[in-house]
């Protein structure tokens, strides 16, 4: 399986910067996206950090837990929430098998009893998909 480290060589981009950011991302580079915690997949979610690669990881965790998040419940989406419709429309590799994985998920939401920022969140991320850029 792919790693960040692996990521960084195909786009010659190098992260070497000193903050709590910079630490987190040196400690998870090496590891491969299926080993990642879903807080590491919701941090990099929010970062912006190889979304086209990480993405049907996400969606994957999703599918097995709606409202998985190590911080609180439905981080994962609340992460997703945060992307554009500009983001989404960067993803064409994966467009379609977003968009089917995104109605299972919503189809299992809507079966469960959550609380209403989670569902605002998941229509965000409905919203942006179908707006997408």
């Amino acid at each position: 399986m792919i790693t960040f480290q692996q990521m960084e060589v195909d786009d010659g981009v190098m992260h070497n910067e000193r903050s709590s950011l910079g630490d987190w991302y040196q400690s998870i580079r090496m590891l491969p996206i299926g080993e990642l915690s879903v807080g590491d997949l919701a941090r990099a979610v929010r970062q912006k950090l190889f979304l086209r690669v990480i993405i049907l990881e996400v969606f994957k965790r999703l599918l097995e837990d709606p409202l998985a998040g190590e911080q609180f419940d439905g981080e994962l989406i609340a992460s997703l929430g945060s992307l554009t419709s500009a983001d989404w429309g960067e993803l064409d590799v994966v467009r379609a098998d977003v968009g089917l994985l995104w109605n299972d998920i919503i189809k299992t939401l809507e079966r469960m009893d959550i609380e209403e920022d989670i569902l605002l969140d998941a229509r965000k991320v409905t919203v942006a998909l179908i707006e997408k850029k």
